[in-house]
């Protein structure tokens, strides 16, 4: 949810993964604990649900469903 918050600050579109939510799997406690956030962070994590971001777009079981949101093409930008 935090990268959410950060996109929508930075005026970027956001897009929430929502089948790959892990916040109450052993996995992300590990994560928790292992962590360069502040303490505060985390517990601010921890409080912030999922209705409080609001994002733009929501993939509700896989990644495909991007296709649904966007139309991709090619990018002719310069080459490094």
């Amino acid at each position: 949810m935090k990268d959410l918050t950060m996109a929508k600050r930075a005026g970027v579109t956001d897009v929430f993964a929502k089948y790959g939510i892990a916040h109450n799997r052993a996995a992300y406690e590990l994560l928790r604990r292992a962590t360069h956030w502040p303490d505060s962070d985390v517990e601010r994590e921890k409080e912030l649900g999922e209705d409080e971001v609001n994002p733009g777009y929501v993939l509700e079981t896989h990644f495909e469903e991007i296709l649904d949101h966007f139309d991709f093409g090619r990018f002719y930008g310069q080459r490094a």
